[in-house]
Protein backbone atom coordinates (compact mmCIF):
# COMPACT_ATOMS: atom_id res chain seq x y z
CA UNK A 1 0.00 0.00 0.00
CA UNK A 2 2.63 2.12 0.71
CA UNK A 3 4.00 1.73 -2.80
CA UNK A 4 0.75 2.67 -4.56
CA UNK A 5 -0.37 5.74 -2.47
CA UNK A 6 3.83 7.52 -2.09
CA UNK A 7 2.86 10.36 -4.69
CA UNK A 8 -0.59 11.19 -2.54
CA UNK A 9 0.07 10.90 0.60
CA UNK A 10 4.12 10.48 1.03
CA UNK A 11 3.55 7.05 2.53
CA UNK A 12 2.56 8.34 5.91
CA UNK A 13 0.83 5.54 7.34
CA UNK A 14 2.41 4.79 10.69
CA UNK A 15 4.31 7.73 12.99
CA UNK A 16 7.03 5.71 13.07
CA UNK A 17 7.77 6.79 9.10
CA UNK A 18 6.49 10.17 9.94
CA UNK A 19 9.46 10.64 12.65
CA UNK A 20 11.94 8.98 10.20
CA UNK A 21 10.59 12.32 7.26
CA UNK A 22 11.21 14.54 10.09
CA UNK A 23 14.81 13.51 11.42
CA UNK A 24 16.35 13.22 8.11
CA UNK A 25 18.66 15.15 6.57
CA UNK A 26 17.43 16.68 3.30
CA UNK A 27 13.86 17.40 2.68
CA UNK A 28 12.84 17.27 6.37
CA UNK A 29 9.18 17.58 7.08
CA UNK A 30 8.32 20.76 9.75
CA UNK A 31 8.07 19.95 13.06
CA UNK A 32 4.60 20.87 13.69
CA UNK A 33 3.00 19.51 10.57
CA UNK A 34 5.16 15.84 11.89
CA UNK A 35 3.18 16.25 15.31
CA UNK A 36 -0.07 16.77 13.73
CA UNK A 37 0.30 13.82 11.28
CA UNK A 38 1.10 11.99 14.33
CA UNK A 39 -1.81 12.69 16.45
CA UNK A 40 -4.29 12.20 12.93
CA UNK A 41 -2.50 8.95 12.68
CA UNK A 42 -2.63 7.39 16.48
CA UNK A 43 -6.22 8.82 16.14
CA UNK A 44 -6.97 6.69 13.22
CA UNK A 45 -5.95 3.70 14.82
CA UNK A 46 -7.84 3.99 17.99
CA UNK A 47 -11.29 4.95 16.23
CA UNK A 48 -10.40 1.77 13.66
CA UNK A 49 -9.66 0.00 17.05
CA UNK A 50 -12.90 0.81 18.36
CA UNK A 51 -14.94 -0.12 14.86
CA UNK A 52 -13.30 -3.70 15.13
CA UNK A 53 -14.70 -3.84 18.86
CA UNK A 54 -17.90 -2.67 17.68
CA UNK A 55 -18.31 -5.14 14.81
CA UNK A 56 -16.97 -8.09 16.58
CA UNK A 57 -18.11 -7.58 20.39
CA UNK A 58 -21.48 -10.10 19.90
CA UNK A 59 -19.12 -12.73 18.33
CA UNK A 60 -18.72 -16.43 19.74
CA UNK A 61 -14.72 -17.03 20.02
CA UNK A 62 -13.32 -19.62 18.23
CA UNK A 63 -11.29 -21.66 19.88
CA UNK A 64 -9.16 -24.96 18.19
CA UNK A 65 -7.75 -27.56 20.68
CA UNK A 66 -6.03 -29.84 17.73
CA UNK A 67 -2.55 -30.96 18.23
CA UNK A 68 -1.79 -30.61 14.51
CA UNK A 69 -0.38 -26.81 14.03
CA UNK A 70 -1.90 -25.99 10.73
CA UNK A 71 -5.22 -26.74 11.30
CA UNK A 72 -5.31 -24.79 14.69
CA UNK A 73 -3.86 -22.07 12.79
CA UNK A 74 -6.43 -22.19 10.30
Amino acid sequence: MTCFVFKISGSHFNPAITLAHMIKREDKMPIGLGVAYMVVQLIGGYLGACLVNFYVLGMPILEYNDEFIVRSLM
